[in-house]
């Protein structure tokens, strides 16, 4: 059965839209759950190389639409808002940037600054975005659930581009995509876009998670003491 899923086409599904308004998720399971001990931070930064290679997030913004890329913890969405009439080109260029992304040292210098800074001073730009960060970590210490999808701050300097690259052809095989668009794209941009990833290397995909984490037997409290007084 899991050679079969491998061989299989990418899941897709159609939900109701409203009219002039394209809506495509596009889900790969490759979320930051998926970073290999050591390299926490290689899932966020490659859904990023790939959400801005040649320009996309702000092509679709020219077009009047929006593309916006989430790294979860299983998952990342790539999700497109876009008008009717653009969609195809839309989905032609999402595609394109999907299977042949923008690994260059240049990009990747870009989305690893941006990270760094988000882990600097934007985890910390308000006391409940920290603790949950701080809670997340102390709950799943140990676990692939264990980091925010930045990565770590000391971890970050030593990511080279072929570390992503090397991510990208592991993770983004055809059986961890799935496909889900509302039913006013056309025909022939819903196949393009299904051919385009049919594309990926049919190989097997290989679950992270879940790994067992010890049960918990006691009552614990957490206190994160924020300098600011307010």
């Amino acid at each position: 059965a899991p050679f079969a899923e491998a061989m299989n086409d990418v899941r897709s599904d159609v939900l109701p839209g409203q009219k002039g308004e394209v809506i495509v998720t596009l889900g790969v399971r490759a979320g930051s759950a998926h970073d290999p001990v050591g390299q926490e931070g290689l899932a966020w930064l490659t859904a990023k190389q790939i959400a801005n290679t040649g320009g996309l997030t702000s092509s679709i913004a020219d077009m009047g639409g929006a593309f916006t890329v989430v790294t979860g913890l299983e998952l990342v969405l790539f999700q497109l808002q876009i008008p009717e009439e653009h969609a195809a080109e839309a989905v032609n260029a999402i595609v394109q940037a999907m299977v042949e992304p923008d690994f260059s040292e240049r990009m990747f210098e870009q989305n690893q600054s941006q990270a760094a800074l988000w882990l600097e001073s934007g985890i910390g730009s308000s006391p409940s975005r920290l603790a949950a960060a701080a809670f997340q970590n102390w709950i799943f210490q140990g676990h692939p659930y264990g980091h925010v999808s930045q990565g770590r701050l000391g971890i970050l300097s030593s990511l080279e581009p072929e570390d992503v690259n090397r991510f990208y052809e592991d993770r983004y095989v055809r059986p961890a995509f799935a496909v889900v668009h509302t039913d006013n794209l056309s025909e022939a941009a819903s196949e393009a876009l299904r051919f385009g990833l049919r594309s990926q290397p049919a190989r097997l995909y290989r679950d992270v998670t879940p790994r067992p984490i010890s049960p918990v037997r006691d009552v614990q409290i957490m206190a994160l003491l924020s300098e600011d007084e307010t």
